[in-house]
């Protein structure tokens, strides 16, 4: 390959890059908590949340805390819930065929003070899933899938906008 394609390459290259930082794009990395928040106590939500929620923090340079009162801060799982709507049925049978599963989740984050650092949030995650008679095993191995993919969601939904804390 002559040089004149190399170093026009290259140029085209470097000025990607420098068109990629310029709009402020960076891959998704750490979600940095505000500062002061070092220790996190996590308060409600079932254990496969609070898992979620505790490898996501720490993964972001906060340490968990059993004891409410040596944590900087305490993420409080206000309500979470599943539910299980019917999409579709099937018209010879009358069976159901297609259903929607709607996670809503309410959680607020506070100081060591009790003072809210961030208000009471709302989120509602969805996704819907085709139901088979023939592969019922299969299917309810689906639906827990979409289940721990629901939470997992929602463990990263959280970390953003605590990190979003930081940057205001």
């Amino acid at each position: 390959m002559p040089q004149s394609q190399i170093l026009s390459r290259l140029a085209i290259i470097l000025l990607c890059l420098a068109t990629l930082s310029a709009c402020g794009f960076s891959l998704r990395g750490r979600a940095p908590l505000p500062s002061g928040i070092n220790a996190v106590h996590l308060q409600a939500g079932s254990a496969a949340l609070r898992n979620h929620l505790r490898l996501a923090l720490e993964a972001n340079g906060a340490r968990i805390v059993v004891e409410k009162k040596t944590a900087d801060a305490t993420l409080i799982i206000a309500a979470e819930s599943f539910d299980r709507r019917v999409l579709a049925v099937d018209p010879g049978t009358g069976k159901s065929r297609e259903f929607e599963l709607v996670y809503n989740l309410n959680f607020h984050f506070s100081g060591r003070d009790g003072k809210a650092l961030l208000a009471t949030q709302q989120l509602k995650l969805r996704r819907d899933f085709v139901f088979d008679d023939d592969a019922v095993i299969g299917k309810s191995r689906e639906e827990g899938v979409l289940i721990e993919e629901m939470r997992r969601d929602a463990a990263s939904q959280i970390m953003r906008r605590l990190s979003a804390l930081a940057r205001n």
